[in-house]
């Protein structure tokens, strides 16, 4: 069952899914509905006037432990048995899953607003120790690790579940010859779905056999939040910056504006700079929150534990796991932070629709008790840019250590890409997989500006009846 249900995620990853950064479009000038996720100041400035965001689902998947060996996204049939690595004495994991529902940006000149929503899920597990990675692979029935004592410290794992609405604006904060600097905020409404915990400050432990498990000491905690909608509530906000050197003067420039012929200016490069994911969620319904201080117990057949809902898990983990003691805490509510994180993007545009782009994420934790970490990234993504398509080709650092090749391609209404191809079209050993898509509608032109995008003679009369002046495209300042 165990690999069962690893093959599920994994397989669920390949056919649909959202990646936690999906850089091929992170950075595109035609999806601001995408780049709003990365830094929100993107969208005042972008070459779609209206982006309508109808569709996006997925889910991103990576480990250092497990993996299928020699299998691809085509592989028939899939390979039914796991390997694993031997890297070390601590191993990570990652579990992402996104739904985006309707959504919207629109221009307003030298300001711009959108709306977001989402469902999102968010599984991290941090420092798992070499030995507890054994057991979860092979299961506490395996004999080479019973009867020895264990020691570890510092190890976590996070799971959390969430709906969210968001609000964004973006604004021109200054133009000055061919300098522009926008900046943007996102504030979302969080409804806590799930969210399940675990920080194991230090443990000794030793798995006598196949049914008894002794604990001597455990300092830690764990939070439990029994699944169901608006199980906690919460918000959270983003916040971006970006700097663009344009290739002309702007100092009278408002996009999709008459005084600027109802279009948008190329930049020769732009840098940005965001802060993403601020914010927490406080679970109250049926949760439970329980700190241990120096705990001793004996598990005495747990192959035997029943685990059907909150309160049988809580039980089980209290009685038997953690045991009694007179320092512990327990309460009956919790918060668990976002996978916040700080990102540097800069682009440059080298003509004839040709932009290449070097963005840098920093993951960091705030714990109040419990947070999900964002691993770190670095990618470089070459990408074409066309008003109805675009090309890139993402390479990304994932955790500064692995490096994984993608592609994303736009067409029309439909974004697909992968920041992983290499399951999609080798054999290897898949340890990660992702694929991301979004269905939209795009309106690159401001429907009052009449011929939208084409140079207005001088002399026009307008509906005002003045020459060199045309109603139809007003200018917003």
């Amino acid at each position: 069952m165990k690999r069962f249900i690893l093959f599920c995620v994994l397989f669920f990853a390949i056919k649909v899914s959202y990646t936690q950064e999906s850089m091929g479009i992170a950075n595109s000038n035609y999806a601001p509905t995408q780049s709003v996720h990365l830094n929100p100041s993107s969208i005042v400035d972008s070459k779609v006037w209206l982006d309508i965001n109808l569709v996006g689902m997925g889910a991103y998947v990576y480990n250092n432990y497990f993996y299928f060996p020699q299998a691809s996204a085509w592989t028939r049939p899939f390979p039914e048995g796991l390997d694993h690595y031997k890297l070390g004495n601590v191993y990570r994991g990652d579990v992402n899953v996104d739904v985006w529902g309707p959504g919207f940006t629109l221009n307003l000149g030298r300001h711009a607003i959108g709306l977001n929503t989402a469902v999102r899920s968010f599984t991290d597990a941090t420092r798992i120790p070499a030995p507890i990675a054994k057991f979860i692979f092979e299961g506490l029935k395996y004999a080479p690790q019973h009867d020895i004592e264990f020691s570890d410290k510092d190890f976590k794992t996070t799971s959390l579940t969430l709906g969210e609405i968001g609000l964004s604006y973006a604004a021109i904060i200054s133009r000055e010859r061919k300098n522009l600097f926008t900046g943007g905020l996102t504030v979302k409404y969080l409804s806590g779905i799930n969210s399940i915990a675990l920080d194991v400050e230090s443990i000794n432990y030793n798995v006598q056999n196949d049914s008894n498990l002794y604990l001597r000491p455990i300092n830690g905690k764990y939070g439990i939040a029994e699944p169901g909608f608006g199980a906690g509530q919460g918000w959270s906000v983003d916040v971006g910056f970006t700097f663009k050197k344009m290739l002309d003067d702007v100092g009278s420039y408002v996009p999709f504006s008459s005084m600027s012929d109802c279009s948008v200016k190329d930049y020769r490069y732009k840098l940005g700079i965001s802060v993403m994911d601020i914010g927490n969620i406080k679970f109250k319904k049926n949760s439970v929150y329980q700190e241990y201080h120096n705990t001793s117990n004996a598990w005495l057949g747990y192959d035997t534990a029943s685990f059907t809902n909150l309160g049988s898990v809580d039980q089980n983990l209290s009685s038997n796991f953690y045991g009694t003691s007179p320092t512990n805490i327990r309460a009956t509510s919790f918060t668990t932070w976002l996978p916040s994180y700080a990102s540097i993007q800069f682009d440059y545009n080298f003509g004839n629709h040709f932009f290449a782009n070097l963005t840098a994420i920093q993951g960091f934790r705030i714990q109040a008790p419990f947070g999900v970490h964002r691993r770190s990234t670095i990618a470089i993504t070459p990408r074409y840019e066309r008003r109805r398509w675009e090309i890139s080709l993402p390479v990304s650092l994932h955790d500064f250590r692995k490096i994984q090749p993608g592609v994303m391609l736009r067409i029309n209404n439909l974004i697909i890409g992968t920041d992983n191809i290499i399951p999609l079209i080798i054999k290897t050993n898949m340890n990660a997989a992702d694929i991301y898509f979004n269905l939209k509608i795009p309106f690159f032109k401001n429907p009052k500006c009449g011929g939208g995008g084409k140079k207005h003679k001088k002399g026009k009369k307008g509906k005002s009846g003045k020459k060199g002046h045309d109603d139809t495209c007003p200018a917003y300042q």
